[in-house]
């Protein structure tokens, strides 16, 4: 978990296109917690259940291979300026997510929730004054097929390499 979080850390500190989801999102979310909302004991409740700081927390109702209709909540985001529709479908393989406790802080300090799901659930995020630090509870790989893939793999490939 600790060269996980310095990696995310490093990316975040160094403007390098980073993305992340399912286990990416909850992790980019730990080191966010830790390095900018200075929440040092911020962790994962399936690593650490008993941690006094828990930003991921399980789920009430595993999301382990559902899907859900989600609604992008901000139309400057990336997310939004990918996609081009209010709407998306998101599929899972995860029973971790955001423990709602902690939003607050994350938005006050530059974090911004993107898509939301019907039941009110934040399924995804970006960074502020980032170039390309998006994550997301969902995964798109789940949406995508060889001839068509998800648009934000490719507009993060794109990022990456400088396109």
């Amino acid at each position: 978990m600790k060269n996980v979080i310095n990696a995310i850390k490093y990316s975040r500190i160094n403007n390098i296109p980073t993305f992340g989801n399912c286990g990416g999102f909850q992790h980019m979310v730990i080191e966010f917690a830790k390095n900018v909302c200075g929440i040092e004991n911020a962790d994962h409740e399936e690593i650490n259940p008993d941690g006094p700081d828990l930003l991921i927390k399980k789920l009430a109702c595993s999301l382990k291979g559902e899907q859900e209709n989600l609604k992008i909540i901000h139309k400057t985001s990336c997310l939004y300026k990918v996609l081009s529709q209010e709407e998306l479908l998101g599929k899972y393989s995860c029973r971790y997510g955001l423990n709602e406790k902690y939003i607050p802080l994350l938005e006050e300090k530059g974090m911004t929730f993107t898509s939301i799901s019907q039941d009110g659930n934040y399924r995804s995020f970006e960074v502020n004054l980032h170039p390309f630090f998006v994550g997301t509870l969902f995964q798109p790989a789940l949406t995508s097929v060889e001839e068509q893939p998800n648009p934000i793999i490719t507009e993060f490939i794109k990022k990456s390499v400088g396109v």
